[in-house]
């Protein structure tokens, strides 16, 4: 590793722990529980109701084995390190596409991209889908580059690693399949298929909970018709929001024309030159064969995605984030082409700087902020006693910061009347109504509330609302 590389990376990991320490928000919450749970409970109870595979439970489950939950700094630092070795990876696989000076770039911008660092900083699967798809996609060029038995368990193994990182990034499998294919020699293509036979067969034990976890999909998409919209309906501000935030990150304006045109004038600028160096390999292949590679895994998989989302909602651009660095390195190829290299990275690198410290100095786009919300309600909470009312599907973030201090009730749309028993004596309670619209679309639980109690205060903690209810005299 080179002295240019290091300082990079050095840099890199300088820019992810600033805000690192951040409330957790909900999912992530989730998964620190979950990761906390025996195996064989997590794999028994919890697993089959998730939507996930369990790589990154699994690294997490170790890590804080070592690190306390409540210290969000470090049990976030996996996620910084899996995004460090991303980047690594990153320049391994620029190289390949060109020598001398792109390397670096590539590098640089995605180092700098609001998207990356944003993912970076979280402690969720994301990063780590990222992270084995590069760790496939580095493994599967050596395969092709030399089709031996080694590179094929190597490559096996990555693959293993890919798929239990995030399930979306199975869209890369038929990429990987029928461009391979083609281009390793005929003798080598029964050694080209050990890889796919060794995820196949690694994947066969997993098969059970996967079925469980479809099925247990579907069946709340029926109950809860208000999940589907949430967790990726392919509308066309889905299919907008992918290039857009894959070039500004997790941030937006106030103002939403500004928003809009900004955002659309860098799309069609950034999408536009993915575009130009994607003709360019149409026109050359033989010449770019990595290049017309990295084509493929760009846009395969958001028309897989597309064409799945018609049937099954997973259309959300950060769950295609792992293919954000083909989007950088066919970006840096078009940059490439162009009479004005200097200036476009240039361009590109200001892009990048300002949405990360964008996002960074305005916490209007951090995490939810469960851990001041349930701070505030201790404090006020204090000789008042009052029960906290909360849907036990989105408790996690809740608890993981009560830490069994206050007492809590839990809400049921399905029996509305089920928790006035456990408060019919109380003059006060209070309401997380967090998740509501979602899981009580018909408001069930807040007309029940209304027969009782009046809303005499609301107080709103970056995503997190609270309402104090006092008993109607």
């Amino acid at each position: 590793m080179s002295l240019v590389l290091g300082i990079i990376l050095i840099g890199a990991i300088i820019l992810r722990l600033v805000s690192l320490g951040q409330s957790y928000w909900l999912d992530e919450a989730v998964g620190v529980w979950a990761s906390r749970l025996p195996l064989k409970v997590f794999f028994r109870k919890y697993l089959p109701g998730d939507f996930h595979p369990p790589l990154y439970y699994l690294l997490e489950h170790f890590w804080l084995k070592i690190f306390p939950p409540l210290q969000e700094p470090l049990v976030r630092l996996l996620s910084v390190g899996l995004g460090i070795f991303s980047l690594y990876l990153f320049w391994l696989i620029a190289k390949e596409q060109r020598k001398g000076e792109f390397s670096w770039w590539a590098v640089i911008l995605l180092a700098s991209s609001p998207l990356h660092l944003y993912y970076s900083q979280e402690a969720r699967p994301y990063i780590l889908a990222l992270t084995t798809t590069l760790l496939a996609f580095w493994f599967f060029w050596r395969f092709v580059k030399s089709s031996n038995w080694k590179n094929a368990f190597c490559l096996g193994g990555s693959f293993l690693l890919m798929g239990f990182s995030h399930y979306l990034t199975w869209f890369l499998f038929p990429v990987f399949f029928f461009w391979g294919w083609g281009k390793v020699k005929k003798k080598d293509r029964w050694i080209f298929l050990c890889p796919f036979l060794i995820f196949l067969l690694g994947f066969s034990f997993f098969l059970p909970v996967f079925f469980r976890q479809l099925f247990l999909g579907r069946n709340l998409r029926t109950i809860y018709p208000g999940w589907a919209r949430i967790i990726g309906s392919l509308t066309l501000k889905s299919l907008f929001l992918l290039p857009l935030k894959f070039i500004i990150g997790r941030v937006s304006f106030q103002n939403k024309i500004i928003y809009w045109l900004t955002g659309g004038m860098l799309t069609l600028l950034g999408w536009g030159m993915v575009g130009k160096a994607a003709f360019a390999v149409w026109q050359k292949e033989e010449k770019k064969k990595l290049t017309s590679l990295i084509v493929s895994c760009l846009f395969l998989p958001l028309l897989l995605g597309i064409l799945v989302s018609l049937f099954i909602p997973i259309f959300s651009y950060f769950r295609f984030f792992f293919l954000l660095p083909f989007f950088y390195l066919l970006l840096l190829e078009g940059i490439w082409l162009s009479r004005k290299r200097k200036e476009w990275l240039i361009f590109w690198l200001v892009v990048n700087l300002f949405f990360s410290f964008f996002y960074l100095s305005n916490s209007r786009f951090h995490r939810e902020n469960w851990r001041r919300a349930v701070f505030w309600l201790k404090e006020k909470n204090r000789g008042v006693d009052a029960p906290v009312m909360i849907l036990p599907q989105v408790s996690k973030a809740f608890e993981l910061y009560n830490q069994g201090e206050m007492e809590v009730v839990y809400l049921s749309p399905q029996k509305p009347e089920s928790f006035l028993g456990r408060i019919k004596k109380e003059e006060v309670v209070w309401l997380i109504p967090y998740g509501l619209p979602i899981f009580d679309g018909e408001g069930k639980i807040k007309e029940t509330l209304g027969k009782r109690y009046q809303v005499k205060k609301k107080v709103v903690f970056r995503g997190v609302e609270i309402e104090k209810l006092v008993r109607i005299k």
